[in-house]
């Protein structure tokens, strides 16, 4: 439950970005809206494509640690 949440926390994009589109001095800036920003801001799609695949390894790590720690606990009888 805690990496669903962890991964959720790093994938909050829309709700920003209409409330807030960063916050007042980049307060509620998350990793999406930077990735976001660099192609239609900066014109720069490279980075970003590169940057989108950075974070999804991270969340892949994630969800192989819990995958990992489920099934560790279903295997004991």
């Amino acid at each position: 439950m805690i990496v669903v949440l962890g991964i959720n926390s790093l994938q909050a994009f829309d709700q920003i970005y209409v409330m807030t589109r960063g916050g007042p001095a980049y307060a509620t800036y998350t990793s999406l809206m930077y990735i976001y920003d660099k192609p239609f801001r900066e014109w720069n799609f490279g980075y970003a494509a590169a940057m989108s695949v950075v974070l999804f390894a991270i969340i892949m790590v994630f969800t192989m640690i819990q995958v990992h720690y489920f099934r560790s606990g279903e295997t004991e009888q």
